[in-house]
């Protein structure tokens, strides 16, 4: 009763909601369902009644299609969605503008990648958790080289808003550009570097890249002043890599070392910006003690939260699983990406050879969807790829043979190429109808499918017919906000306070985004606008975040000043990370 219950809900929804919705199915565009929004539109049509080429009936509306899969197998129909185009225009100056905080949001999310590459022997996975409504400069992105290696990259500009921002989209552009010059880290950190330097308006930026080959495990990555990559493997025993001793960016440094891993099949390596070990409550030792027991855990032991999907990837499970419990602990003060890959084995090409049957059709979407889950390809590109299979197969069966029958056959053929392109190929030996005036309905499947591949190529002859439909597939990255935690609600013992007798300065607790603000209007005033040299005692300072740095090397570009920090100082550790000149 309640699933009754639940699916009379679902349809008065459907019939409701005030945007039009039509499912129709075939080249003839046969109605399956349609919303009351609709059956006005269209002067209420039957169910079953064909309408080719209905769009154009309804010159209103914007309307958007997409290949609709009925549980979770072949894509029969599609789904119309039209928005009232001459409503929506009128409404326009009379709608609630969006708050400033809103636009930038938009405008962050629009500039971190949407999808991660479906790639050859590698699967990928990334969160980012946003601190609320501070747009800000932190990144990741993964590229597949033409080569087949894969090169990911985490990092983060110093500071929020539409500047750090464009910043950050500026610089995910120029490394993505130069790593697929060559594949040379180095070389583009080298680019990175110099374009830093060039900013009007300095700023901290760290970064961590690698490239991955999956054919022979080789490793390499570089850390310019940003924390290392994390390694765990099959046995869930997690290890940090070594810096390769980069300089932070813009610091001018005459070369960016890097260094050299081999990854295991089945080996997870992750990476992260800093907001991951910068938490309340924790220091530096604190957090990478916690990021490695719960990377480790989460690989040993794959059920302990008891939200485990059993189609959840590794990858995708200890991303969410790191972000989530290790934000729950303890809050957190600024955004966190984090980015996984793990060298698996590859899925191997699909070949099949079937009769030139009506079955057909079905029985290689079926074939073609197995196949795709094992890539883990996204909902939206899984839809595209099975639905312009479909209906080259469709196409085979339907105009490649006079007379079908047991002795034809039609050939599907599929591989992830070592690009990341996805080359899907169906063959068949009889003649091509070409589209006569006699069906002019003829010839729209062809359309559809160039609408949903990236590249379609037809190839006839006498001796029969190939199409080859190309894809670049992707996996979405999960984009997060949340509210970060507020420095009224740290322990008393690591809120932050200043000291100042003159020119030497005592900063206390923990010394993140809010609290240096404080610090650098303490600094100015103690040096006299950098007249003075003044004295920096990092001791106290249970947590140095990157805006922290940001402050005192501006402070050092400015004047003279020395930074103080003990051995076995958190100050020490990070300012050892990030090669910042200090005394002990």
């Amino acid at each position: 009763m309640k699933e009754q219950q639940r699916m009379e809900a679902l349809a008065a929804a459907f019939d409701q909601l005030p945007v039009l919705l039509v499912i129709t199915e075939g080249d003839d565009e046969r109605l399956v369902a349609l919303n009351a929004t609709a059956r006005a539109a269209l002067r209420e049509p039957t169910i079953g009644q064909a309408m080719p080429g209905w769009v154009h009936d309804v010159p209103d509306y914007d309307v958007t299609l997409s290949p609709l899969s009925r549980g979770g197998t072949a894509p029969s129909a599609v789904l119309a969605v039209g928005v009232d185009a001459v409503g929506a225009a009128d409404a326009g100056p009379t709608r609630r503008p969006t708050d400033d905080a809103d636009l930038v949001l938009q405008f962050h999310d629009a500039l971190l990648p949407k999808g991660l590459p479906v790639a050859h022997g590698v699967e990928v996975s990334a969160r980012y958790l946003l601190a609320d409504d501070r747009a800000g400069g932190d990144w990741f992105d993964a590229i597949t080289l033409d080569d087949g290696r894969v090169a990911v990259s985490v990092g983060d500009v110093t500071g929020e808003g539409i500047e750090a921002t464009t910043l950050m989209t500026e610089l995910r552009t120029v490394f993505d550009e130069r790593i697929r010059d060559g594949g040379d880290l180095g070389a583009a950190f080298g680019r990175l570097d110099r374009r830093v330097r060039r900013m009007s308006d300095p700023r901290i930026v760290t970064a961590c890249a690698a490239i991955l080959d999956p054919a022979t495990g080789g490793f390499a990555y570089c850390t310019a002043g940003h924390p290392p990559p994390v390694v765990v493997d099959r046995a869930g025993n997690a290890t940090y890599l070594p810096v390769s001793g980069a300089a932070l960016l813009g610091s001018g440094a005459d070369s960016f070392p890097v260094a050299a891993h081999h990854l295991d099949p089945g080996e997870l390596v992750l990476l992260y910006s800093d907001g991951l070990l910068e938490r309340p409550g924790r220091t530096p030792a604190q957090s990478t003690v916690e990021l490695l027991r719960v990377a480790g855990d989460t690989v040993r032991e794959p059920g302990p939260l008891g939200t485990d999907s059993a189609d959840e990837q590794l990858v995708d499970r200890v991303c969410r699983r790191v972000l989530e419990v290790l934000t729950r602990r303890t809050g957190f003060v600024d955004d966190i990406a984090v980015l996984a890959l793990q060298r698996v084995a590859p899925v191997p090409p699909l070949d099949l050879v079937l009769p030139a049957i009506p079955d057909t059709a079905r029985v290689a979407r079926a074939e073609l969807a197995a196949w795709l889950s094992r890539l883990h390809v996204g909902t939206l590109d899984d839809l595209s790829v099975r639905h312009s299979v479909g209906e080259l197969v469709a196409n085979a069966l339907e105009h490649a043979y006079d007379d079908p029958g047991v002795h034809d056959e039609v050939r599907l053929s599929a591989e992830l190429r070592p690009d990341g392109v996805l080359e899907v190929r169906v063959d068949d030996d009889g003649r091509w109808r070409e589209w006569s005036e006699d069906r002019p309905d003829r010839g729209r499947g062809l359309a559809m499918v160039r609408g949903f591949a990236d590249e379609l190529v037809l190839d006839r002859d006498g001796g029969g017919t190939r199409a080859v439909v190309r894809h670049h597939p992707t996996r979405p990255a999960a984009l997060l906000r949340a509210v970060p935690t507020e420095p009224d609600r740290l322990p008393a013992g690591r809120r932050f306070s200043l000291d100042v007798e003159g020119t030497r300065l005592r900063p206390a607790g923990d010394l993140g985004r809010d609290a240096a603000a404080e610090l650098r209007v303490a600094l100015d005033r103690s040096s006299q606008g950098g007249t003075r040299p003044v004295e920096v005692d990092l001791a106290g300072v249970s947590l140095l975040g990157s805006a922290g740095i940001q402050v005192l090397l501006q402070a050092r570009t400015d004047g003279e000043v020395r930074l103080i920090a003990p051995p076995g100082s958190a100050a020490q550790h990070v300012l050892e990370l990030v090669q910042v000149p200090y005394d002990c």
